[in-house]
C-alpha cells in the first residue's frame, strides 16, 4: 500500500510536467502555434510568419546602439551607422540618458539644439511593452548610460499577449490535470481502502449479530488483503465454533434426556424392588436374593453411568489423574489383551490377538490404555453377530505404536463415521435403544489418548465391520 501510494502521488507530479513540457515544446515547433501567434502581426499589409527576425533585429538594433555610442553626438554618423541599417521594423528611435534628457531622436534633430527632457510617464510607457513600443537599456562597461525608446512598425505587443495566455493555459491546464490526477488517484487509494473497510465492517456487524455468513471479498495484493483473508479466517473460525456451540448445546440436550431416561429406568426398577422388599412380596430366600442381585445389577448400571460422567468432565478440564511410566509395549499390551482373551473364551464370538507384539518403549498409562481397548471392545460387542469377529492387531512404525481393533460387525454409516468421537454421540436411535449407552465411551477413549500425545480414528464399511485405530508416541 505504501508503495502504490507513493507510486500515485509522484505520477501525479511527473505526469503534469511531462505534458507542460510537451505543450511548450508544440509551441516552439508547431506551425499552426506559430501562424496563430503571428496572425496580427503585418508590415505594408503583408503578414510576418516569424516574430523571432523582429527580435532579432532589435537586439541587433540595440548592439549597435552600445557600440557606436561614443558617437552620439555626431547625429549624421550615428543616425547613418545606427539607425538608417535598422528601419526596416523600426519608425523611430530616440535615446535617453538616466536622467530623462534627449540625446538622440531619429525623426526630430531640432529637438536635441533645445536640450528636451523626456518625462518619466512617456519612458515608462515604452518599458511597458505598450502597442508599436520597447525599450531597450544600454550599458557601456557594465554601466548604464541611457534607455533607448524604440517606436515600432509593427505591432508585436498582441504576439506576447497570445504567447502569454497560451503559457498561462498550459500551466493552468497543467494544474488541472496535476489537481485531476491528485483526486483520481486520491479517490482510488481512497476506494481500495473504505471498499474493504465498509466489507469488514458489514462482516463484523453481522458476527455481532450471530450471522457468519458475510464474507469479505477483496482481491488486491497489499497489506489491507492480507487483514482481510486473517479477517475472514477467524470469521469462519467464529462460525466454525458458533456451529460446533449449537451442535454441542442440541448433543448435550440429548444427554441430558438420553442419562435421563437411563437413570429414570434403573432407579424405577431399583425403586420397585425395594417396595416390594418392603411390603413381604419376597416371600422365600430365593425370591429375596434375587431381588436384591437385580438391585445391585441396576445401582452398578447407575454407578457406571455416572463414573464415565465424570471422567469426561476431568478429562475435558484436564484434572483427570494419569500415572505415566515408560515400559516395553509388548509387556503391556501382552498383559492387557491375556484378560480379554480369557473373557471371550465363554461368549459366542471369536476374540484373536494377531502376534508378535511389537516391543518398543513407550510412555503411558497403563491403566487408561486398558480403558481405551474395553471401551472400544465392549462397543464392538454390541454389534458383533454371534461367531462373529474381533481381532486386535499391533505395529510399530513412524515413532508411533499402533493399535488396531477391527471386527465383522453391522458398520458404521459413513455419514456418522466424523462424529463418533464426539461427546455424547450414539449413532441411530433404534441402535441406542437396543444396545444402550450414553454415546461417552469413545469420546473417553479420545481425550485418553490425546492426553498421551497420539492419535485416534476409525474406519467402517456397513455390513462389513469397523476397524478403530491408536497410536501412542515412542
Amino acid at each position: 500500500m505504501k508503495k502504490k501510494i507513493l507510486l500515485s502521488f509522484t505520477l501525479s507530479l511527473i505526469i503534469p510536467i511531462l505534458i507542460m513540457i510537451g505543450l511548450f515544446f508544440v509551441i516552439q515547433n508547431s506551425t499552426i502555434v506559430k501562424n496563430y501567434l503571428t496572425s496580427d502581426i503585418k508590415l505594408n499589409n503583408q503578414k510576418i510568419d516569424n516574430i523571432d527576425h523582429i527580435m532579432y533585429s532589435i537586439d541587433k538594433l540595440r548592439l549597435k546602439i552600445e557600440d557606436n555610442y561614443s558617437m552620439i553626438k555626431d547625429y549624421e554618423t550615428f543616425y547613418q551607422k545606427v539607425f538608417s541599417t535598422n528601419q526596416k521594423y523600426v519608425s523611430n528611435l530616440q535615446i535617453v540618458d538616466p536622467k530623462g534628457k534627449l540625446l538622440f531622436d531619429a525623426l526630430d534633430k531640432e529637438a536635441l539644439s533645445k536640450n528636451m527632457m523626456v518625462d518619466k510617464k512617456t519612458i515608462q510607457s515604452f518599458k511597458e511593452d505598450s502597442n508599436y513600443k520597447t525599450s531597450e537599456e544600454i550599458y557601456i562597461n557594465d554601466q548604464l548610460v541611457g534607455t533607448a525608446l524604440i517606436t515600432m512598425k509593427v505591432d508585436v505587443d498582441s504576439y506576447f499577449k497570445k504567447y502569454f495566455y497560451i503559457t498561462l493555459s498550459i500551466l493552468i491546464l497543467s494544474f488541472l490535470i496535476l489537481i485531476g490526477l491528485i483526486l483520481f488517484f486520491s479517490i482510488k487509494i481512497s476506494k481500495s481502502i473504505s471498499e474493504p473497510i465498509k466489507a469488514l465492517n458489514l462482516s463484523a456487524e453481522g458476527i455481532s449479530k450471530g450471522v457468519f455468513d458475510i464474507k469479505v471479498d477483496y482481491d488486491e495484493k497489499n497489506e489491507i488483503s492480507n487483514f482481510c483473508k486473517i479477517f475472514d479466517n477467524m470469521r469462519i473460525q467464529l462460525k466454525d465454533s458458533s456451529e460446533e456451540k449449537v451442535k454441542y448445546e442440541q448433543s448435550r440436550k440429548e444427554l441430558f434426556a438420553c442419562i435421563s431416561h437411563d437413570l429414570r429406568t434403573p432407579i424405577t426398577s431399583i425403586k420397585s424392588y425395594v417396595e416390594a422388599l418392603e411390603k413381604g412380596l419376597a416371600t422365600s430366600k430365593e425370591k429375596q436374593d434375587r431381588y436384591l442381585s437385580v438391585i445391585k445389577n441396576k445401582t452398578d448400571e447407575l454407578d457406571q453411568r455416572i463414573q464415565d460422567l465424570f471422567c469426561l468432565s476431568q478429562l475435558e478440564i484436564g484434572k483427570f489423574p494419569m500415572d505415566f511410566v515408560v515400559a516395553d509395549s509388548k509387556i503391556i499390551f501382552k498383559e492387557i489383551l491375556a484378560s480379554f482373551e480369557m473373557e471371550f473364551k465363554d461368549l459366542p464370538i471369536t476374540f484373536r490377538v494377531n502376534h508378535p507384539i511389537p516391543s518398543v518403549q513407550v510412555k503411558c498409562d497403563k491403566k487408561r490404555i486398558a480403558q481405551v481397548l474395553l471401551n472400544i471392545i465392549e462397543n464392538a460387542k454390541k454389534y458383533v453377530p454371534d461367531k462373529g469377529l474381533i481381532q486386535v492387531s499391533t505395529i510399530a512404525e513412524n515413532n508411533s505404536f499402533i493399535v488396531a481393533i477391527k471386527d465383522n460387525g453391522s458398520g458404521i454409516p459413513s455419514e456418522h463415521i466424523p462424529y463418533v468421537f464426539d461427546h455424547f454421540f450414539t449413532g441411530e436411535k433404534s441402535r441406542t435403544k437396543k444396545h444402550g449407552g450414553t454415546g461417552l465411551g469413545l469420546a473417553i477413549c479420545k481425550q485418553i489418548i490425546l492426553a498421551h500425545g497420539g492419535e485416534i480414528w476409525v474406519e467402517s464399511t456397513v455390513d462389513v465391520g469397523t476397524t478403530f485405530y491408536f497410536s501412542l508416541p515412542f
